[in-house]
């Protein structure tokens, strides 16, 4: 670990079979050894999805801030299936920049083409009118410190061969509430931003997801009382995975949530004033 809070592991160079552990993927896509970026890896949606595309056949880049937890899920994704894991240990509310993950992947010669913005935070004080230190905590980490990111694999597009780059929002961005306020302001900022992005890429042929997610059983809800199930962290990941090639812009997850939140953005102010959810 670096004075500034950054360290990074590499994995020598070896020969490997693609195919180890593969399941469900098109053999042109296990001949290509495909790979890809996750920017909040070591728990929840990230290190599901690390071990749904290593199962597949993905070498993977993670980055998270927990470089104990990163490596964890580093060490089994590599013993399961047999591919190639770097990890880089990065704080998105720290006040490095993100160049210092192109710095890492540069030296690595990864070239990711496939993008997983899956990182964010939420804190249970984020409720009512936020304070500004909340606020600026909540967008560094759920929209600047994750745009930086995006930005950069867009900047890197053409040279990284960029397939997908994947979002996870939430549903607090179209009905907004009292809870969660400075979180969902942050999520949509960066919603706006990737949208930006994906009009901008659309000439490349550069995919764009936005996950809007309903509750998710993670740290973020735990503990939370929910008036909505919670979808388990694994069965989101299978399903980016099965969409990876699916250019549908937005989507809802549970889909469930679509109609729920169409519901209540048809609610009459006097009613939805007075919803907790």
């Amino acid at each position: 670990m670096s004075s500034r809070g950054i360290s990074w592991t590499s994995t020598p160079g070896r020969d490997f079979n693609p195919r180890s552990g593969a399941v469900s993927m098109s053999e042109s896509l296990k001949e290509r050894r495909p790979s890809a970026l996750i920017i909040g890896a070591s728990a929840g949606i990230g290190r599901a999805l690390a071990g749904e595309l290593a199962a597949v056949g993905f070498d993977l880049f993670l980055v998270a801030r927990d470089a104990l937890d990163l490596e964890a899920v580093a060490g089994d994704c590599r013993i399961r299936h047999n591919i190639r894991v770097e990890t880089f240990s990065y704080d998105l509310g720290a006040s490095e920049s993100a160049a210092a993950v192109g710095t890492w992947l540069s030296q690595l010669g990864a070239r990711p083409e496939r993008v997983f913005l899956v990182a964010g935070a939420s804190l249970n004080a984020d409720s009512g009118i936020p304070t500004e230190a909340m606020l600026e905590r909540m967008l560094k980490v759920n929209f600047t410190g994750v745009a930086q990111i995006g930005i950069l694999a867009a900047n890197e597009a053409a040279n990284w061969s960029l397939r997908l780059i994947a979002v996870c929002s939430t549903i607090a961005v179209p009905v907004p509430r009292g809870r969660n306020l400075a979180y969902a302001t942050a999520k949509a900022a960066l919603e706006t931003l990737v949208q930006g992005l994906r009009h901008i890429l659309a000439s490349q042929d550069v995919i764009v997801q936005i996950y809007r997610l309903g509750y998710i059983d993670t740290s973020l809800t735990f503990g939370q009382k929910l008036l909505f199930r919670r979808a388990s962290p694994e069965v989101v990941a299978r399903r980016m995975v099965r969409w990876l090639d699916c250019n549908f812009g937005m989507r809802y997850f549970p889909r469930y949530w679509f109609w729920i939140v169409t519901v209540l953005r048809l609610l009459p102010w006097m009613l939805y004033k007075r919803l907790s959810f």
